[in-house]
C-alpha cells in the first residue's frame, strides 16, 4: 500500500476546498480497480481525529457498500446523502455529506466526501461550479497519474530486483542443470551444477559453444527444434546428452523460448534433471513387472475361463434336472390328456346316437334338458379346448427338448458336432427371462451345415450376447414399450456364421477397440464384470480360430457377428474377406 500522503502544499489544497463547499471536513480516498490505495484528511475542527485503516484492511477489496457508492458515482459523479453518515473509511460522521468521484478510463479513481455542513448539500452547487470541478479532477488526475504511477513503478522496480536475486540464487543452487542460449544455442550462461554434470570446470570453457552439441543424437536435437519452435516449450522431455568424457546421461529437459515482435527466435531457457540413476532401475522393475504382469494375466485368464466354465456346466446341469422334472409330469399329462381326448369322442357319439334313438313325445323334454345344461355349446368349444391345451403341450415338449440340447454339451469342453440354429434356439430358451418383459425376438434362420467346434464354448458366447443385447434394449425402452432383438444365421464359403442385433444405444466408436478387454465395460458398478465379451473373444478368435465382429444394427443398437470356420476347429482357412463395421 501507498503511504499516506500529509504534504503541506496538498493539505492547503483541501482547506480550500473545503472551505469552498462549507464542510466542517474533508476525507479523499484513491482507488485503483476499486481497491482503496491512498487516504487524505482535513479538517476545520483541528481536534477532530479519525481512524485510519490498518494497512492489511485498507489495502483489502471494499465491502458491499462501497463497491455500491463507486457504482453510483460512476453514474452521476454527485450524490448528496443528507441525516446520519458515516465515510466510506475512517468512521469520519456528520449529519449530512456530499460525495464527489472522478473516473479515469471507466473507472472510479477518486472520491471527495464533503462531511458534516450547517444546511444541506445540494448537488447542483458542484454542478454549476465547473472551475472548481475542472481543477479537482486536473488536481487529482495528476495526482493519481504521476504520484501513484510512479509509486506503482517503484513497487515494480523492487520486485524486479527481488526477482533477479531469486533467480541468481535458484541458478547458482540449483542441483539441475540450467543453462541459457542465444537464438543459435550459443551458451550465454551455465550454472556450476550444469557443469559439474558437462565434465567442466569453469563456464568460459563452454561460453560459445553451441549448447545442442551436447545432444547424444541429431535426430533429438532437431525434434527439440521443431517442438519448442511449435509449441513454445517442452516439459519433461526426454533427453540423452553426452558429457565430456563421451558418457551418455539420461535427462528430463524442460524449456522455453522467447521470440521478437516478428515471431523469430530471440533465446533458449532450460532446466536439465538428471534421470540416469533412475531409469536403470525403473528397467530392472519394468522387466520384473512384466514378467509379473504376462504370470498374473495368465492366471487370471485360466481362473476366469475355469469360473466361466464351471457356470456353464451348473447352467447345463440345471437345464437337464430342470428338462428331466418338467418332462416326468408332463409324460403322464400328455397320456392322460390323449385317454381324455378318445373318451370324449366316444361320449359325444354316444351321446348323437342315443339323442336319434328317442321318441318324439320325449324330443321337448330332451331339448330342454340339452338348453338347461349348455350341451350344444360345450359340444361346440370342447374342440377348441383340446386343441388348444394339445398346443400347449407341444410347447412345453419344445421347451424341454431345448432345455435337453442346450445342457448336453454345457458340462463338456470336448469337441463335437453342433447345429448354430438349434443351439441359439436353446439359448434362447434360457435367457427367456431376460428378455421376455423388455424386447421381442426374430429370427432369421438360414440353413447351415453342421460344425465342429467345442459346442459348450459356442453356447456360452451365445448366451453372453444375447443378454448383452437384452440389457441394451432394456436400459433404452421407455416404460411400456419393447425393444426388438434380431438373431440370423447365414454361411460362406469358409465360414458359418450367427449375429445378434439390438434396439439398444448401441456403442459409441471410439471404445469398440476397447470392449473385449479384459475388466472393460460399461455398465454401472456391480452390474457387470466385464469379462462376457473378453471370454467370448478368447474363445472365437484363439480357440477356434474364427472372428467376432461388432457394428452399428439397423435396428439402432449394436450387432454382434461371429464367424466359425467350417472346416472344423484349428482350420486355418481365410476368413478376412469380411471387414469390421
Amino acid at each position: 500500500m501507498l503511504d499516506l500522503v500529509h504534504g503541506k502544499g496538498f493539505n492547503s489544497f483541501l482547506r480550500v476546498v473545503n472551505s469552498a463547499m462549507g464542510s466542517k471536513s474533508l476525507i479523499l480516498v484513491f482507488f485503483e480497480n476499486t481497491i482503496p490505495i491512498d487516504f487524505h484528511f482535513f479538517s476545520r475542527d483541528p481536534a477532530l481525529r479519525i481512524k485510519v485503516p490498518e494497512q492489511e484492511k485498507f489495502a483489502g477489496p471494499p465491502d458491499r457498500h462501497v463497491f455500491g457508492v463507486l457504482d453510483e458515482l460512476r453514474e452521476k459523479q454527485i450524490v448528496c446523502r443528507d441525516g446520519h453518515y458515516r465515510s466510506l473509511y475512517g468512521g469520519l460522521e456528520g449529519k449530512n455529506a456530499l460525495l464527489l468521484g472522478f473516473s479515469y478510463q471507466g473507472r472510479v479513481y477518486a472520491v471527495f466526501q464533503f462531511v458534516d455542513r450547517d444546511r444541506s448539500f445540494c448537488g447542483r452547487e458542484a454542478l454549476e461550479n465547473p472551475t472548481l470541478l475542472k481543477t479537482l479532477n486536473a488536481v487529482t488526475q495528476h495526482f493519481y497519474i504521476d504520484h501513484i504511477q510512479t509509486e506503482k513503478r517503484r513497487k515494480a522496480e523492487t520486485a524486479l530486483r527481488s526477482s533477479e536475486e531469486l533467480y541468481r540464487l535458484i541458478f547458482e543452487e540449483s542441483m539441475d542443470l540450467v543453462y541459457h542460449t542465444d537464438a543459435g544455442g550459443r551458451i550465454l550462461a551455465l550454472n556450476p551444477a550444469g557443469l559439474e554434470l558437462l565434465g567442466y570446470n569453469t563456464e568460459s570453457e563452454l561460453r560459445g559453444r553451441r549448447f545442442h552439441e551436447f545432444f547424444s543424437n541429431d535426430e533429438q536435437r532437431d525434434f527439440y527444434f521443431e517442438m519448442i519452435r511449435s509449441q513454445r516449450e517442452i516439459r519433461d522431455m526426454e533427453v540423452i546428452l553426452v558429457n565430456r568424457e563421451g558418457k551418455k546421461i539420461f535427462c528430463l529437459e524442460s524449456a522455453s523460448a522467447s521470440f521478437d515482435s516478428l515471431g523469430e527466435v530471440k533465446s533458449y531457457t532450460g532446466i536439465i534433471k538428471d534421470i540416469s540413476e533412475r531409469i536403470e532401475l525403473e528397467k530392472e522393475l519394468f522387466n520384473a513387472n512384466i514378467e509379473l504382469s504376462e504370470a498374473n494375466n495368465q492366471l487370471k485368464k485360466v481362473q476366469t475361463q475355469m469360473v466361466q466354465t464351471e457356470k456353464m456346466a451348473s447352467i447345463g446341469q440345471l437345464a437337464a434336472g430342470l428338462a428331466h422334472e418338467i418332462n416326468n409330469p408332463l409324460g403322464f399329462v400328455r397320456s392322460n390328456f390323449s385317454t381324455l381326448k378318445r373318451y370324449n369322442e366316444f361320449l359325444i357319439s354316444f351321446a348323437d346316437d342315443v339323442s336319434g334313438r328317442i321318441t318324439p313325445e320325449k324330443i321337448a323334454a330332451l331339448q330342454k334338458l340339452r338348453q338347461k345344461y349348455r350341451i350344444d355349446e360345450i359340444k361346440a368349444d370342447l374342440g377348441a379346448v383340446f386343441t388348444e391345451t394339445e398346443e400347449g403341450m407341444n410347447r412345453m415338449m419344445d421347451i424341454v427338448q431345448n432345455l435337453r440340447n442346450f445342457s448336453h454339451d454345457s458340462r463338456s469342453g470336448d469337441v463335437g458336432e453342433l447345429d448354430l440354429n438349434k443351439a441359439l434356439k436353446s439359448s434362447l430358451v434360457i435367457a427367456r427371462n431376460e428378455i421376455k418383459y423388455h424386447a421381442s425376438v426374430s429370427l432369421e434362420l438360414s440353413d447351415l451345415p453342421v460344425i465342429r467346434c467345442r459346442p459348450g464354448e459356442i453356447k456360452q458366447i451365445m448366451l453372453n450376447l444375447i443378454v448383452n443385447a437384452a440389457q441394451a434394449v432394456r436400459d433404452r425402452v421407455k416404460k411400456g414399450e419393447k425393444g426388438r432383438i434380431l438373431i440370423s444365421t447365414f454361411s460362406g464359403d469358409s465360414f458359418a456364421c450367427f449375429s445378434i442385433e439390438d434396439s439398444g444405444h448401441g456403442i459409441p466408436s471410439e471404445i469398440r477397440s476397447k470392449i473385449f478387454d479384459p475388466f472393460f465395460t460399461t455398465k454401472d458398478v456391480g452390474s457387470g464384470t466385464g469379462l462376457g465379451l473378453s471370454i467370448s473373444y478368447d474363445i472365437v478368435v484363439h480357440k477356434h480360430h474364427g472372428r467376432i465382429l461388432v457394428g452399428d444394427s439397423s435396428l439402432g443398437g449394436a450387432i454382434f457377428t461371429v464367424m466359425l470356420p467350417l472346416l472344423g476347429l484349428g482350420s486355418d482357412d481365410e476368413l478376412g474377406d469380411l471387414e469390421e463395421v
